[in-house]
């Protein structure tokens, strides 16, 4: 299975993961919205969830953690792309915890190749197959 659900409210950013995703073998979706973003993944049997959270760390911290806790995405990853800056030191545990979990983060401006190296990262992390593409 290489499906990979996008929450990503920016209309330029979906097109761009969407084709490089598509182009390396994945199936990228593209969520209907984040309200109904915890809905959707409990019936798409998703490999990776891919969101950037629209308004701060936390929000974005605490949609990480609903995920994680939701038992019918177990063996899924998730890639959280960050566009502010994070570095406290409460933020650097809660990134630790993440990065331990065998998830990633990435930075904004995201160069495509990393973070496809990002993709593939975490693809790996939970065993998953890469695809025919990459």
């Amino acid at each position: 299975m290489t499906k990979i659900l996008i929450l990503v409210n920016d209309k330029d950013i979906q097109t761009l993961l969407e084709r490089a995703l598509e182009k390396e073998g994945y199936s990228p979706v593209i969520a209907a919205s984040d309200q109904n973003v915890l809905q959707q993944v409990q019936t798409g049997h998703y490999s990776l969830l891919i969101f950037k959270p629209e308004n701060s760390f936390d929000e974005g911290w605490a949609l990480y953690c609903a995920l994680k806790s939701n038992p019918a995405l177990y063996g899924t990853g998730l890639l959280l792309l960050l566009r502010y800056p994070m570095f406290t030191a409460e933020n650097a545990q809660k990134i630790s915890q993440l990065l331990k979990s065998g998830d990633e983060y990435i930075h904004q401006p995201y160069d495509i190749d990393e973070l496809l190296g990002r993709v593939r990262n975490v693809w790996d992390q939970y065993g998953h197959p890469l695809p025919k593409g990459g």
